[in-house]
């Protein structure tokens, strides 16, 4: 009885493969037209909406790396950033965000007054 039940479990989807192979499939890719300038705005204010509500009122120690490359476009060198990001809320009490970008050191080396500009 067992077997009955297995059975159709492992001749089905053999069935089915030897139809879909023995069949003649054609797969039409469907063209999607370009989004509009309206679309692309949209689409855009959404994504600022939820950044702004993500990352209001964020600090933290940010790590940039910058590739340099030559006129070959083999790499000259690469510099190492480290900043303090912080976003907060406008002080004139409007719902706007501000970004404020403290750099710290560069390739390893403290920036000389940093402390200073942040004040």
């Amino acid at each position: 009885m067992a077997y009955q039940i297995i059975k159709p479990l492992f001749g089905a989807p053999l069935l089915f493969v030897v139809v879909l192979l023995s069949s003649d499939v054609r797969v039409c890719a469907q063209s999607v037209p370009d989004p509009t300038v309206t679309e692309i705005v949209t689409k855009a204010s959404e994504a600022r909406k939820l950044y702004e509500q993500s990352f209001k009122d964020l600090l933290t120690t940010e790590t940039k790396t910058f590739k340099i490359y030559d006129k070959k476009g083999s790499l000259k060198k690469t510099r190492t950033v480290r900043s303090t990001f912080m976003v907060y809320q406008s002080a004139e009490g409007r719902t706007d965000s501000v970004e404020f970008r403290n750099v710290i050191t560069v390739d390893g080396k403290p920036v000389k007054d940093a402390d200073v500009r942040a004040q």
